[in-house]
């Protein structure tokens, strides 16, 4: 039996926050598509070597969800994400990701931010 789409979403979040690819990898579906400010991602290996070249530039991630809405195969997730980065800057970015599951892999994500915050706080400005 697969995972809910809840439970799916709950793995995500414990994986990122381990800052785990592999683990990352496990729920995606074969075809994922993910979205972001920065492109687009198609493909569980190429999501995969997304998340572990992202995960390899931090130290930790915290996601501190503010509100999980369930419809379905559907999901969305209010958060804000806590990065620390190996330079010692801390970003902190509001995040609304958009998840689809289907049999209890994730199809598509899409995260949404302000690209020009995470710039300016990537950059120190």
């Amino acid at each position: 039996m697969s995972m809910s789409t809840k439970e799916v979403i709950e793995k995500l979040k414990t994986a990122v926050s381990a800052r785990n690819a592999d683990d990352v990898s496990k729920l995606l579906a074969e075809d994922v598509i993910f979205t972001d400010p920065m492109g687009k991602t198609e493909g569980r290996e190429n999501v995969h070597q997304m998340f572990k070249g992202w995960f390899g530039m931090v130290t930790n991630i915290k996601w501190d969800v503010r509100k999980i809405i369930v419809d379905g195969e559907n999901a969305a997730i209010e958060r804000v994400n806590h990065l620390s980065l190996e330079n010692g800057k801390e970003i902190v970015l509001p995040i609304t990701g958009v998840f689809h599951i289907v049999n209890g892999k994730i199809k598509s994500g899409t995260d949404y931010f302000n690209l020009k915050s995470f710039e300016q706080q990537i950059s120190g400005n």
